[in-house]
């Protein structure tokens, strides 16, 4: 095939270098891009059309042998990690098959106080679901959420560790220096009961535009939906009342 140099398509064909042809949809383009050879550059039109469903492929067995051993990954300590893994064929063969059927539901979670740096309680996923988790996430989850991610989120992303992080820090305060002097706040806080008073429709709406698989969505919509509220909490006097307003539009 030879070598076709087009600017603007419209269900046209794009013809590269090495007889590689790319059918191109409506609003996609194939430009040059300075060298000797044509390179296509793909919009959002020509990610959507080229995308494939992973759902499934994530799901194989080899896939969830896979994201087991990832999660067991500095936590063989634990008893309930090691009575898993111990058994792994059998309970790998056991989440494909309830997968396959229909029939996988997300455990109930696991409920723990600790008290330090501060008593909190902490809602821990099971080992049977952080193993499915693990897998999507490396099966194509992760890709579809974090090239929307802003550069400076460095939340579990691969090569954005504790050094990279600092060093964002230090590049902001630095060009915080430049523009206003040694003058400046900074403002510490969190969210109390982020997950659990997360509005469920806010979240889903935001699934829904970056992910396109069908099963791959509805498993995160689950997800979602299995953290809420059991009791409605007071909020103290003065309190912004951030919790309460998210409750209301989770009940919608």
């Amino acid at each position: 095939m030879g070598e076709g140099r087009v600017s603007s398509t419209n269900g046209k064909a794009v013809h590269l270098p090495q007889g590689v042809c790319f059918l191109l949809p409506k609003g996609a383009k194939a430009v040059k891009d300075g060298g000797d050879r044509e390179r296509l550059f793909h919009l959002s039109a020509l990610t959507n059309f080229m995308k494939e469903d992973y759902f499934d492929k994530a799901t194989t067995y080899g896939s969830l042998r896979r994201g087991l051993n990832r999660c067991c990954r500095n936590v063989r300590w634990k008893d309930s990690v090691v009575g898993y893994e111990l058994h792994a064929p059998q309970n790998t063969h056991g989440l494909l098959e309830d997968i396959r059927n229909g029939k996988y539901k997300i455990s109930p979670y696991q409920h723990f106080m600790i008290y330090e740096p501060k008593q909190r309680e902490i809602v821990a996923t099971r080992i049977r679901d952080r193993q499915v988790q693990m897998a999507l996430c490396e099966g194509g989850l992760y890709q579809d959420f974090v090239e929307h991610f802003i550069y400076d989120n460095c939340a579990c992303q691969v090569g954005k560790g504790t050094d990279f992080a600092l060093n964002r820090l230090k590049t902001h305060l630095h060009q915080y220096y430049r523009e206003h002097g040694a003058e400046g706040w900074v403002l510490q806080c969190d969210v109390k009961r982020f997950f659990p008073s997360t509005r469920h429709d806010v979240a889903k709406a935001a699934v829904e535009k970056r992910i396109s698989d069908v099963k791959a969505r509805q498993f995160v919509f689950d997800v979602i939906d299995s953290f809420y509220e059991d009791e409605p909490e007071e909020s103290l006097p003065g309190e912004t009342k951030i919790t309460e307003t998210a409750k209301e539009g989770s009940k919608r």
